[in-house]
């Protein structure tokens, strides 16, 4: 049994309380300009009970079961977290960049992607994007489970740990850098069906997807969707996912590499990211796997720091 009275928090939880602790700050500053900030911060205290209850309780359950209990616990509570930033951008940081977005592609390349991507449409290439675009959250999933399932703990918790912290990363990026993305600024989001068509599963997981983002009403979309585009979370924890694989020497790595490319590659088919965007997730992925560490240790409760 653990002594003393304190929860002892894992290293990714304690990066789950420093974002909810951020989330609170930030609530506190611009008071007057949320909607319904008594809500927001209930919500988010109430995460850092939650947290705080699970780590504690970690004394009574102590087993590996529990321990991955605590780990399931935060990567659902990811989702909870990412939902929340849209009410922070509104009142913190309000103005859209994707014109300064658009800008840079153009100053890059001459032109944007979603131009270059309009000549080569092909509803088979659409299906397969799609669905590509929709084993983000597989290729993670199998890669974390594939890790758990070892001998020793050690690699699953680096991967928790990076994971995590990517994308706790990637949600500070949507607060500086708040964008809609071409399907609203260049394509024509009313008509996306009709410009990309696919076949049987390209419109089922579309409006999966565009759920998820926020999206109901197609006349209010632009207004409505999660501005979530700057840096492309798609393409930097795709990257993160991908060198772990080949890091912890995965059987699976060279599939999860093949995937990897058609995930990035569906960022940019499908109208969901600019070519700037999917640069900055390239860049903050290995920033944050540069940084992860780092932190990391700085937090760590044990003498000798488990950086992998």
């Amino acid at each position: 049994m653990t002594k003393g009275y304190w929860p002892r928090f894992t290293i990714p939880e304690k990066y789950s309380l420093a974002i909810l602790l951020l989330y609170l700050l930030l609530a506190v500053v611009y008071y007057s300009s949320f909607e319904s900030p008594v809500h927001f911060i209930m919500l988010n205290i109430g995460m850092l009970i939650y947290i705080g209850f699970i780590a504690y309780a970690e004394r009574f359950f102590k087993s590996d079961k529990y321990t991955l209990f605590r780990n399931i616990s935060l990567i659902a509570a990811l989702y909870i977290i990412y939902s929340q930033i849209f009410s922070i951008i509104d009142f913190v940081n309000p103005n859209l960049v994707d014109s300064s977005l658009i800008a840079i592609d153009h100053w890059l390349i001459g032109t944007d992607i979603t131009t270059i991507a309009s000549q080569f449409t092909h509803p088979l290439l659409t299906e397969l994007l799609q669905i590509a675009y929709f084993l983000f959250f597989v290729a993670m999933l199998s890669q974390g489970i594939l890790l758990y399932t070892r001998d020793t703990t050690t690699d699953f918790d680096f991967f928790i740990r990076n994971i995590i912290f990517g994308f706790y990363l990637s949600y500070i990026g949507y607060i500086l850098f708040p964008a809609i993305g071409p399907r609203f600024t260049i394509g024509d989001f009313s008509t996306i069906s009709e410009q990309l068509p696919g076949l049987w599963l390209t419109e089922p997981i579309r409006t999966l997807i565009n759920g998820a983002g926020n999206i109901g009403n197609p006349l209010t979309a632009a207004l409505d969707v999660n501005k979530d585009c700057m840096p492309s979370g798609h393409t930097m924890m795709t990257v993160i996912n991908l060198w772990m694989a080949y890091r912890l020497k995965l059987k699976i790595r060279h599939v999860i590499l093949v995937i990897s490319f058609l995930i990035i590659f569906s960022t940019l088919y499908l109208q969901y990211h600019y070519l700037i965007d999917v640069i900055a997730g390239i860049i903050c992925a290995f920033l944050s796997l540069s940084l992860e560490p780092l932190f990391a240790k700085m937090i760590s409760t044990k003498k000798t720091s488990n950086t992998n």
